[in-house]
């Protein structure tokens, strides 16, 4: 479950930049509509960033 935590927090720290929003709004957002935001995020995220988000997660 840790692992799952980090890897989120890398992730959102990249979509951070995306939203221009705090990561506590952001995770507000998400709240309210998970599906539509997740889907949001990972079509806004290329396969290498979101690798190395997964990368900086495990260290």
């Amino acid at each position: 479950m840790q692992m799952l935590k980090k890897i989120a927090l890398a992730i959102l720290h990249i979509v951070q930049a995306l939203y221009s929003q705090s990561l506590k709004r952001i995770r507000k957002t998400i709240a309210m509509d998970c599906e539509k935001e997740l889907e949001n995020i990972l079509s806004a995220l290329s396969a290498d960033v979101i690798k190395a988000a997964l990368y900086k997660a495990s260290d």
